[in-house]
């Protein structure tokens, strides 16, 4: 069982790779350099795209400053595991008020829950139109065949 677990797990990370890099080149504007899903080199702080979705609500990525302070580990600016990046939170709006407000609503992080829990092609399609497109999808498939994750749990529905 461990085995067969940790081939999913692989082939999960594997399809993950080549979606997300494929979700950013996608989106708006368009990343400059756009993002090839076979190469690491130049992610995380180190493009804007990336670096704008794990920068911390703490710091303000479109500060010029800050970006270099994170990217260059001023003492001022640290990156830690208590951190919150912004790509856990709806539209990347944090509220200092209610910090749970939006909180695991981000696009990114919804698109892969539902990549790895009901198929890729869900994740596909925008967010509005997840449940429809879920619900297409499993109408074409017949029951015998339908073996992703989140019908082996009874997952039913999504609610972000």
């Amino acid at each position: 069982l461990q085995k067969g677990a940790d081939g999913a797990q692989g082939d999960d990370s594997a399809m993950l790779k080549t979606a997300v890099a494929q979700w950013l080149n996608e989106s708006q504007p368009q990343p400059d350099p756009p993002f090839n899903s076979q190469e690491k080199c130049g992610r995380g702080f180190n493009h804007d795209v990336t670096g704008k979705l794990l920068c911390p609500m703490d710091y303000n990525w479109a500060d010029a400053d800050v970006h270099t302070a994170i990217k260059e580990y001023h003492p001022d600016f640290h990156v830690t595991a208590d951190s919150w990046p912004s790509f856990l939170y709806a539209d990347g709006k944090y509220d200092l008020k209610n910090p749970a407000r939006g909180l695991f609503k981000g696009k990114y992080l919804i698109m892969t829950f539902q990549c790895i829990f009901t198929s890729p092609s869900s994740a596909q399609h925008e967010l509005g139109s997840g449940d429809m497109a879920r619900t297409s999808q499993q109408s074409r498939t017949p029951q015998w065949s339908c073996h992703h994750v989140a019908r082996l749990l009874k997952m039913n529905t999504i609610q972000p």
